[in-house]
């Protein structure tokens, strides 16, 4: 066809496949990124579920939702209530830095308390962390020894206060840690 002395060119025949080429191959890469990262991830978690510290510390997680006391603080208003020990933290942290070498000054688990008392509310929710220590010490008993209690509501600041095992505040975690000599706060 001719046009002002001008030939226009046919139009290329795409082929079989309709054309798109390109779309294909960045389909083709992102998928093969995509089943690279699933394995990396696979890997991972392989690797960890191996790791002694790292198996008993997420076990000791998934108990701490069904411990003593944590169904009287959800009963509270608690969304989530966890009773945590600490010492499975560090049991962790020596884990993770036997397998990647030392990550720096350690804390001691002597210089925190035995037990974390933990209540998640919603941010409609209104739980201080004295009603908290109430209720647990009152479902536990009396608890071993001292505890410390956070309650985080929405966005709030988290409370976060200690108390002796008979429930008496032994003041917030920052004063505690102070009295106790420690300076890793």
């Amino acid at each position: 066809m001719s046009t002002g002395g001008f030939e226009r060119p046919d139009p290329i025949d795409p082929g079989p496949g309709g054309g798109g080429g390109g779309f294909r191959v960045v389909g083709i890469v992102l998928v093969v990124l995509g089943l690279g990262m699933v394995l990396v991830c696979a890997g991972g978690a392989y690797w960890l579920s191996q790791n002694e510290a790292f198996r008993e510390g997420f076990e000791s997680i998934a108990a701490s939702q069904n411990a003593p006391g944590a169904q009287e603080l959800r009963d509270l208003g608690c969304d989530q209530a966890m009773i945590l020990d600490p010492a499975v933290f560090f049991r962790m942290a020596a884990g993770f830095s036997e397998e990647f070498g030392e990550l720096g000054e350690e804390a001691e688990s002597e210089d925190f308390p035995s037990l974390f008392v933990i209540c998640n509310t919603g941010s409609g929710a209104t739980i201080s962390c004295s009603q908290v220590a109430e209720t647990y010490v009152g479902a536990v008993g009396r608890a071993e020894d001292s505890f410390m209690v956070q309650v985080a509501s929405g966005g709030s600041d988290p409370c976060q206060e200690v108390y002796s095992a008979d429930g008496s505040s032994l003041g917030g975690l920052a004063d505690w840690s102070q009295e106790e000599g420690s300076d890793d706060f």
